[in-house]
């Protein structure tokens, strides 16, 4: 999001990781100059938005929230630094009096090859000397984040009935400048879901988690990697995959995205090579996971036939799986029985799902 200030200066909100920056470029360079950085999470949506209400001296208001304060408004002045930014609102005082939220702390790890990564932890305070179970949270886009949000919805859930919840920036993720956030096209479920193993193995190496405990659950890009997963290891009690993506090939003749797989798996649909060989459906052999599909009747984006062609080719086989069809739902559950009903199916499918010894044990992350 920019604002122009003149016709030959403007600002603009962009993300870096953890933290909200805002900068300022000028003709004739229009090099970007970082006037102020904040961890907070500016208006938390696709694009982040802001209203100049001064340009000398340089101050503008936004919506914004952290772990520990609800969405308000915030003023900051950008050119003086050394004054504090604070919310000008208390519109959910009441709210944050009310609720104790789960601790939401940043976690660095070094992934397969040898980067550093970032993410966050929810759920702190339930470690102790008993392991504690653990839930892998996988955002959608890719090109996308997890940012330091007010709740997180499912995630912050399952904090608060005593899980570790676990938001990994793999490779696509938004934050990281424009080649990171590209570089997983045409590779959609392999550095990326390596990143994710990683962080895993780096969150049991430092914390006490219970390693017949460990859980993932994602939606949209989240849902296709929660499939895959199934289909790539066994390190996981059981995994809930929300509105994902089960067969490329079939998604490009039915979503309306347009050229969103082509773009992304960089290759013609009709050249089959990445459409086949990241498409989950065609690694069903390999799934020993008990999984949870739950979809939206009538998603455009990630038609409903995506969780209908996985759930038909695990039952054939005979594996654990359950799929629950919300009506009148697009991409993503709106009505609130519906979000609670999936959000409740999700704890319940963890709660009675521990790990068991199965006859490959492996963990298939190649």
């Amino acid at each position: 999001w920019a604002e122009w200030l003149d016709e030959e200066s403007a600002i603009f909100l962009a993300q870096r990781e953890s933290e909200s920056v805002f900068f300022r470029i000028e003709a004739p360079e229009w090099t970007p100059r970082e006037l102020r950085s904040m961890r907070l999470a500016v208006n938390p949506a696709w694009y982040p938005k802001f209203t100049v209400l001064n340009k000398n001296p340089l101050e503008v208001a936004f919506s914004a929230q952290n772990n520990a304060t609800p969405s308000e408004i915030w003023v900051a002045a950008l050119e003086n630094t050394s004054n504090n930014t604070a919310p000008v609102t208390a519109f959910n005082a009441e709210l944050k009096q009310e609720l104790d939220v789960p601790r939401l702390e940043f976690f660095e790890w070094t992934n397969t090859r040898g980067e550093r990564l970032t993410g966050y932890l929810e759920g702190l305070e339930n470690l102790g000397d008993k392991p504690c179970p653990l839930v892998v949270h996988v955002h959608g886009g890719p090109t996308s984040s997890v940012r330091t949000t007010y709740l997180s919805s499912l995630g912050s859930l399952l904090a608060c009935q005593g899980y570790l919840v676990f938001y990994p920036n793999y490779t696509g993720s938004v934050g990281r400048g424009l080649a990171f956030a590209e570089s997983n096209r045409g590779d959609l479920g392999g550095q990326d879901f390596r990143d994710i193993v990683s962080g895993v193995e780096a969150v049991r190496a430092n914390y006490n988690v219970d390693p017949e405990r460990v859980y993932l659950e994602g939606g949209s890009y989240g849902g296709f990697m929660a499939m895959w997963a199934a289909t790539q290891t066994d390190v996981f009690a059981a995994i809930a995959a929300l509105f994902g993506v089960s067969d490329w090939l079939s998604f490009h003749g039915t979503s309306n995205l347009s050229d969103w797989d082509e773009i992304h798996l960089a290759e013609s649909p009709y050249k089959y090579t990445r459409y086949d060989a990241f498409s989950p459906i065609r690694h069903v052999g390999g799934v020993n996971t008990p999984i949870l599909l739950l979809h939206g009747k009538e998603d455009p984006y990630v038609p409903i036939g995506q969780s209908l062609q996985f759930y038909r080719a695990l039952s054939d086989l005979g594996r654990e799986v359950k799929l629950v069809v919300y009506p009148r739902e697009g991409h993503g559950f709106t009505e609130k029985p519906h979000v609670k009903d999936a959000y409740t199916r999700v704890s319940e499918w963890f709660r009675t799902h521990t790990r068991k010894p199965r006859d490959s044990e492996n963990n298939r992350t190649g």
